[in-house]
């Protein structure tokens, strides 16, 4: 995926749920830290008790992403 900006990067997170009908519940939450930078950390769940625990630094200035 390319970086684009902050703010399109929160629709697609916060779309995700629409986007993919297997994700049951979503938790996810972009923490800005600047206008260009923040952090996304939450939980995705899916059937049969699938969990997926997601924490990721993102910096659209520098283009980066940063899975921790």
């Amino acid at each position: 995926m390319r970086l684009g900006a902050i703010a399109g990067y929160e629709i697609f997170v916060y779309s995700l749920r629409e986007t993919f009908p297997s994700i049951l519940s979503s938790t996810l939450r972009i923490i800005r830290a600047g206008p260009a930078s923040g952090r996304l950390v939450g939980i995705l769940i899916f059937p049969d008790d699938i969990r997926l625990d997601i924490a990721e630094l993102v910096d659209f200035d520098a283009g980066c992403l940063d899975i921790l």
